[in-house]
């Protein structure tokens, strides 16, 4: 419990000088821009997701057969990217929530 509230207090005083209230206030163009980003981002990667999968490849023609390998890499980039930003912004990695 402490250590989320310390987490938490640590959010607030990385937003304190107007991002905060800047966070909270979603105006409609906003929030537009965040489904559009998402939605567009999910459709591109499942477009070359299907390219990948689809089109045959090098001297024999072969195909890519392992979807669950495309998805890892997905995942990993995903992360680091995650990761990476969080460490910029000198925001917490450290999970609020219990593992189990």
């Amino acid at each position: 419990m402490a250590e989320a509230y310390k987490c938490i207090q640590g959010l607030r005083e990385t937003y304190k000088e107007d991002g905060m209230s800047a966070l909270l206030v979603a105006t409609p163009v906003r929030v537009a821009g965040c489904v559009f980003g998402i939605v567009s981002s999910l459709i591109l990667y499942g477009l070359l997701q299907e390219r990948i999968m689809t089109q045959p490849y090098g001297e024999e023609d072969a195909r890519f057969t392992y979807s669950v390998f495309l998805v890892l890499n997905n995942r990993l980039v995903s992360a680091t990217v995650a990761f990476v930003i969080l460490h910029q912004k000198k925001l917490p990695t450290t999970p609020l929530a219990k593992w189990w």
